[in-house]
């Protein structure tokens, strides 16, 4: 009866680590809880409860307790880089948005202007900060958070650790990524940069027709100001956008793992 029991809770322990380990490695790359901004020791309390709360929902799912300790290795290594695939997959998708940022400050003229942002780790302009933290602010309102904690639960049966494997889907995974989110860079930042290169088009005009006009002092301060005025007329359809691509972000996530699935 006691030999039963401990191997009833050595299963139960390695079964709750390998969702730890999955969520953890999630939350150190994911957006909102993978932010500079939350501290370290937050995401492992956080990561620990959620957890315990997830563990009962894939305990049929998790791998059975390695032989040997090579095969714990490996398995924990697994389930940590599924985790970290998954993160880096949505906040790729949140990359699209600070892209579109950036283009409308390079139209705009904030290029020269740019600062830390903490919640990256880099410098941005104006645009591009305003667009990392708007959009966060569509995720949260889109409940996208919870959708990626319940793309956790659902990741052990789209890709539980023992099937992990590179595949030609796998291969071909990252060129379609990276045109998803150049499409929606460019989706998100078109308004504003069609706009702008109309009026550079109309700068060029008025400096051939008047040369003694000082088209680049007018120019930076006549883009600035309908830039700006596209942009918020145009922010509805941003916004749009943004949950459409945020609203599909954990899907595009699963998806791609189930590319890693062996066969």
């Amino acid at each position: 009866m006691t030999n039963e029991l401990t191997a009833v809770t050595t299963a139960q322990a390695w079964g709750f680590f390998q969702v730890f380990l999955r969520l953890i490695a999630l939350f150190a790359v994911a957006p909102v809880f993978g932010s500079r901004e939350v501290p370290v020791p937050v995401r492992i309390g956080l990561a620990l409860v959620l957890s315990l709360a997830v563990y009962p929902l894939v305990s049929q799912s998790v791998a059975p307790v390695p032989t040997d300790m090579f095969l714990l290795l490996a398995a924990a290594l697994r389930e940590t880089v599924i985790g970290l695939l998954m993160g880096a997959i949505v906040s790729l998708l949140f990359s699209a948005a600070v892209m579109a940022g950036d283009l409308m400050d390079i139209q705009m003229g904030f290029g020269m202007a740019a600062i830390f942002n903490p919640a990256l780790g880099a410098q941005t302009a104006m645009m591009g900060q305003f667009m990392q933290r708007y959009s966060v602010v569509v995720f949260l309102l889109v409940n996208g958070h919870h959708l990626l904690l319940n793309g956790v639960v659902t990741s052990f049966t789209a890709l539980p650790a023992a099937s992990f494997t590179l595949s030609a889907d796998a291969l071909r995974l990252a060129g379609d990524l990276a045109t998803t989110i150049l499409v929606a860079g460019l989706r998100i930042a078109a308004p504003a940069v069609a706009t702008l290169l109309i009026v550079d088009v109309a700068l060029a005009l008025v400096s051939r027709a008047a040369p003694q006009i000082n088209v680049f002092v007018l120019g930076m301060q006549v883009k600035v100001v309908i830039g700006l005025i596209v942009f918020m007329a145009a922010l509805g359809l941003i916004t749009t956008v943004l949950q459409t691509y945020l609203t599909g972000a954990t899907g595009e996530a699963l998806g791609a793992l189930r590319a890693f699935r062996g066969q």
